[in-house]
């Protein structure tokens, strides 16, 4: 059998195609939706599951992302709770500073609340001491710029028409300054002064300008920023902190740190004083040094041997073990003492002051002749004798001078090392400061009882135990 003939399609605009048309759109219509978008009529269930799938698997991945980040800061938290502690503490801050926005009275204040709030999230650090720093550059270049800036605006309003253009080569000549100044090194530590500066004395002239109040706006500013500052300042003393950390108190032992760091900083100061003595150009002898070498050795050693310990005790926070922290460094002071007064001589030599004395009566000696010569002199009487013996009288007391000179040398070195040892004596009288400050922290901040080590038991004492032992079980 032939195959059939295909029909070719119609022509684009003949009465077959018009047809062929409508009876596509009538059928085309009468299909589902799912056709149109190349899915098969009987599969919308499982397209429409597999959407829920991935948006079920996208909202538990982003769960888990969220106990995840919520997980990592927990544990951050827990690890130093110094942090959490001062995020409550902006917290607050901005907390209280908002207040100033529901203010109806003053009406500047309330108007220019921002000002404070910008204060406190700029000027608020983890440290006090980086917070009153910010604090105190924020202050300063706010209350000069405020000046600088209603120095102008007068100046501004006796310029007439011309106000505009004086008002911005006032603020070029100003940012000019301002900037190269911040940019010299001795200025690096108020860079942020200096910005504050630079804002505040371009937001109070152009907004100045526009309001007409100059000086209403610069004192609304100043007030905000103090009042932020202060803020900020307030909760940053550790006495307002809640229970936290190792203490679970409701006073932060603050003040005994406070007294604990006194007592370190005097400590410090004599050991300056004692870097000092060493990094001077007038030295002892090196065989005076010799005899009071071992003495001194022991006292320093003794000393830094006492401040590692305390500064262990203080990180680990745990009590000391025994109140004869300071036994061994008396000890080796006592010695250093006893050492002194066996050997005194040597740091205040006798011949030395005998000398000084010589030359004294030298000196003295010399005057009485001359004197004589100058009565003499005022006599008349003038022999070649005379002028002879007055030259070599005048030689020989410049010989004497350059003599004394050298002797009091002598004498500033051996007393030199008589100063170290003074110093160091100082320095172990104030570690007892230091232990006693360290003793009343402990108590107050409750300090951990140290842990008792046991006792090495020594090679002989070990024998006997085991020969002991053996014994009993033969029994």
């Amino acid at each position: 059998m032939g195959s059939l003939p295909v029909s070719l399609p119609p022509l684009l605009g003949s009465l077959r195609s018009s047809a062929t048309m409508d009876q596509r759109g009538v059928h085309d219509s009468l299909m589902p939706l799912s056709f149109d978008w190349g899915v098969p009529a009987g599969g919308q269930e499982e397209v429409w599951g597999q959407a829920a799938a991935e948006g079920k698997g996208c909202g538990e991945r982003l769960w888990g992302a969220v106990r995840a980040a919520a997980a990592e800061m927990w544990a951050f938290a827990r690890k130093d709770p110094r942090k959490p502690v001062f995020a409550a503490k902006v917290a607050t801050a901005l907390a209280f500073t908002t207040l100033l926005v529901f203010l109806r009275e003053p009406s500047d204040i309330a108007s220019h609340s921002i000002w404070a709030i910008l204060t406190v999230v700029v000027v608020f650090e983890f440290s006090i001491g980086a917070t009153l720093s910010k604090g105190m550059n924020r202050g300063l270049g706010t209350v000069t710029a405020g000046g600088l800036a209603l120095a102008v605006a007068e100046l501004a309003t006796q310029m007439g028409k011309y106000n505009m253009v004086f008002l911005i080569i006032s603020i070029f000549i100003v940012a000019f300054g301002a900037t190269l100044t911040k940019l010299h090194p001795k200025m690096k530590p108020y860079e942020y002064g200096l910005r504050v500066f630079l804002l505040t004395f371009c937001i109070v002239t152009v907004s100045g300008y526009k309001a007409g109040k100059f000086t209403s706006m610069a004192i609304s500013r100043f007030v905000l920023i103090a009042v932020g500052a202060a803020i900020s300042l307030s909760l940053g003393f550790a006495i307002w902190e809640p229970p936290h950390g190792p203490y679970k108190m409701m006073k932060y032992p603050w003040r005994s740190y406070t007294k604990v760091s006194g007592a370190l900083r005097h400590c410090s100061f004599a050991v300056m004083a004692l870097h000092g003595c060493i990094l001077s150009e007038i030295q002892a002898p090196a065989e005076s040094r010799k005899v009071f070498s071992a003495e001194l050795h022991r006292v320093g050693q003794e000393g830094a041997k006492v401040l590692r310990e305390l500064g262990n005790k203080v990180k680990t926070m745990t009590k000391l073990s025994s109140s004869s922290i300071l036994a061994e460094v008396h000890l080796a002071t006592e010695e250093l003492q006893k050492k002194i007064d066996e050997k005194s001589y040597l740091l205040v030599n006798k011949d030395r002051w005998e000398a000084r004395r010589q030359h004294e009566e030298t000196e003295q000696t010399a005057d009485a002749a001359d004197a004589a010569d100058n009565e003499n002199r005022d006599g008349g009487t003038t022999t070649p004798f005379s002028i002879l013996e007055q030259r070599t009288t005048q030689t020989a007391s410049l010989r004497t001078l350059s003599s004394a000179d050298y002797i009091q040398d002598q004498c500033a070195s051996a007393l030199s090392l008589a100063t170290f040892a003074s110093l160091l004596i100082e320095f172990v009288a104030r570690l007892q400061n230091l232990v006693d400050a360290f003793e009343e922290l402990s108590e107050k901040a409750n300090f951990k009882d140290p842990v008792e080590e046991p006792a090495a038991i020594n090679r002989e004492t070990y024998w006997v135990f085991r020969i002991c032992k053996l014994l009993l079980l033969n029994r």
